[in-house]
């Protein structure tokens, strides 16, 4: 699909996945299934069901990274059609939120120079997938180490600064949550789970969320994001 300069359109998506041992460790999980079994299955089907759709595969590209202790893209950015193989998600140990932040910017900043040679860029977006909070050691990863790759890559002076949404279940914080999110109309996209909900189907409709409001934003333009099933806003909304 053309835009009017003649350019075809690039709206990159990256969708990065929380592999902790909380992920995956049966000791930490109540779930009818492990939540990173859900992932290795839903994940696959979401860049599955977005080649069949058109509206995504004139326009979209997609990446999947992990993280935990560190920081790995198991997907490159592709578009949907062109994707030849999804590797597995690893078992990871920590939860390292200033490792994933650094690899975002450094891969944001690459793949978006590449693509505006070529393409009309749109916004990237970065849907944030999390099971709790940034640990690392045997203690809570500070904010005064994570917060500043997180300020870095959603910098005012960056380029290619993407929308970073952030999706929390299991034991995810909403002030955390909160402090992740980039801001769209007034309030953090920031959505956190029902803790009353079964994990594992509130992934399942979490993967449902990011491949509709994947379409829906291609369809549009610009990033249009709807509440999960199961989830809620996170952040109140800003005053005045």
């Amino acid at each position: 699909m053309l835009d009017y300069g003649g350019r075809e359109r690039a709206f990159p998506f990256y969708v990065v996945c929380d592999v902790s041992q909380t992920m995956w460790d049966p000791d930490f999980n109540t779930s009818a299934r492990i939540p990173l079994d859900v992932l290795q299955d839903a994940v696959p089907d979401l860049i599955y069901r977005a080649e069949l759709d058109q509206t995504i595969c004139d326009a979209a590209l997609i990446s999947v990274i992990e993280f935990s202790s560190r920081a790995e893209v198991l997907l490159p950015l592709t578009r949907p059609g062109e994707t030849d193989d999804l590797r597995r998600f690893n078992r990871g140990d920590q939860t390292d939120y200033a490792v994933v932040f650094d690899l975002l910017r450094r891969r944001i900043d690459e793949d978006c120079r590449r693509l505006a040679q070529t393409y009309d860029l749109k916004q990237p977006a970065v849907f944030f997938l999390t099971d709790g909070i940034p640990f690392v050691g045997d203690r809570d990863q500070p904010e005064s180490v994570w917060l500043p790759a997180r300020n870095r890559l959603l910098a005012p002076d960056f380029d290619f600064r993407p929308q970073l949404v952030a999706f929390g279940f299991g034991q995810a914080r909403r002030n955390v949550l909160c402090r992740v999110a980039s801001e769209q109309g007034g309030r953090r996209l920031a959505f956190i789970a029902d803790r009353a909900m079964d994990v594992s189907e509130v992934l399942g409709a979490l993967i449902d969320t990011l491949f509709i409001s994947i379409s829906a934003s291609v369809a549009q333009g610009d990033l249009a994001v709807r509440v999960p099933e199961g989830m809620a806003w996170a952040c109140p909304l800003a005053a005045g």
